[in-house]
């Protein structure tokens, strides 16, 4: 790896992290840009966009429990329908150029 790309994941994950957690979500759609636009292996930006979502994830889900304003109710709902959806999607296997092309297109919408 090149010496500018560990700088480019020095700043820009802390930074697209902070962005995420200050509105309460995970960023794994900023994690899974980075990584691919530095090139790294499919087989290494899924585990580790995983990781970081569930970390930042867990820092939001603390601080807003911690300020009382966190819906129980909304969070059972969601979660009865992720879990299973999640399984679902993690069963489907795709080649490197598949999913490179997939990520790509899908990473337009947060964009927008």
């Amino acid at each position: 790896m090149e010496t500018w790309m560990y700088y480019a994941l020095f700043f820009l994950m802390p930074f697209a992290a902070f962005l995420y957690a200050s509105v309460g979500h995970g960023g794994a759609s900023s994690y899974l840009m980075i990584l691919a636009l530095l090139g790294f292996a499919p087989e290494e930006i899924r585990p580790t966009a995983l990781i970081l979502n569930m970390m930042v994830s867990m820092v939001a889900y603390l601080n807003y429990r911690k300020a009382g304003v966190f819906p129980m109710q909304l969070f059972l709902s969601l979660i009865l329908f992720s879990i299973p959806a999640a399984y679902l999607g993690g069963t489907i296997l795709l080649n490197a150029t598949v999913y490179k092309k997939v990520l790509g297109f899908l990473l337009i919408f947060p964009v927008l």
